[in-house]
């Protein structure tokens, strides 16, 4: 059966492969975390780089990792313990089955009591590898996570226990199909509604291929089997068409937004530019303004000055006019006034 998943009968590390490889790199890229701390205490100039590495590394480096792999861990483990040709593969294998096991429980426990929306972004930092799209605001959009891994579980332990019941392993699938889409119709798990109903579109192409590979579960040849081939064929295309159509349609709108984003800022520092002179010539004039009235005040104090002025002049020169008139005709004392009180 290990022959058939893709797996030779040579050995645990041997079927392993690049997995290996991908465990020895982040240990050493968590040793070179490590270095980092230790010299950042004596050269905070290394403070940035820890920091940065601290941040791709922290926790979601591993949880990608356990999620990409967990098909294969769990199909290594259930085909390598029946068949284990030392001690040491067994206990590796029974390792890797209690992981199986294990990692969706704390998973569930871990996203139920962290994943909302008050703490998200420490947590996309540290543990956005298990909450891809997903919605921290909604209550229930964890268990995407842990169904994610329960459907590779199913599969693997359908393959292994019953590697000649295509039936029960489509059946298996069937029913695991038609729960996810039933929660993603109920809960919506993810940030947007295009999301939603993308997701809900992959898993009703999958029960669609499900339903179709029935015909296949049968050793007689049937005469329908090309054409449900070209249906799943349709199917499968149609599928990868879409997903394909809405990677796009997201590039562009990202381009989009950058562009327009980039011509935003490009305006607005032309406009500060040219708004500069603008408003010293609005300050000038508002302060010429200002000159200019107070120096129009200053000259209508002095006209209203010069008018009485002026017209202390006029008084006094007819008092003199009426003193001349009359000391020339005798009523001098008649007409006696105390110029200085008239004045």
């Amino acid at each position: 059966m290990s022959g058939q998943l893709g797996f030779s009968e040579s050995g645990l590390l041997d079927n392993m492969g690049t997995m290996v490889i991908a465990g020895v790199g982040i240990i050493m890229a968590f040793g070179l975390l490590m270095g980092f701390r230790v010299l950042s205490v004596r050269y905070p100039k290394v403070q940035g780089l820890k920091v940065s590495l601290e941040r791709k590394l922290k926790y979601n480096s591993i949880l990608r990792f356990m999620i990409q792999s967990y098909l294969k861990f769990s199909l290594l483990g259930f085909s390598t313990i029946s068949q284990a040709r030392s001690q040491y593969e067994a206990v590796i294998s029974l390792g890797l089955i209690s992981f199986c096991i294990l990692y969706p429980i704390w998973v569930l426990r871990y996203m139920r009591k962290n994943f909302n929306p008050a703490n998200q972004a420490d947590w996309d930092i540290s543990f956005g590898a298990l909450s891809l799209n997903l919605d921290p605001a909604k209550p229930r959009s964890y268990l995407y996570t842990v169904f994610f891994l329960l459907r590779r579980f199913t599969l693997a332990l359908t393959l292994i226990l019953l590697p000649s019941c295509p039936f029960a392993q489509l059946t298996t699938q069937l029913l695991t199909s038609l729960a996810l889409i039933l929660y993603l119709m109920k809960a919506q798990p993810f940030t947007t509604l295009t999301l939603n109903l993308l997701e809900i579109f992959n898993e009703a192409t999958l029960l669609f291929t499900c339903l179709c590979s029935f015909q296949f579960s049968q050793t007689a040849y049937r005469p329908d089997s090309d054409t449900i081939g070209w249906l799943l064929i349709s199917a499968t295309s149609l599928n990868v068409f879409a997903n394909f159509a809405l990677i796009v349609k997201q590039m562009l709108q990202t381009a989009y937004t950058l562009i327009k984003t980039k011509l935003q800022q490009r305006f607005m520092v032309k406009a500060q530019k040219y708004a500069m002179p603008v408003q010293n010539v609005a300050t000038e004039v508002k302060a010429w303004k200002s000159e200019n009235i107070a120096q129009n005040a200053i000259t209508e104090e002095r006209k209203e000055l010069q008018m009485v002025k002026e017209r202390q002049r006029n008084i006094q020169q007819q008092l003199k006019q009426l003193l001349e008139q009359s000391t020339l005709y005798g009523g001098s004392k008649s007409l006696s006034v105390d110029q200085s009180h008239l004045q």
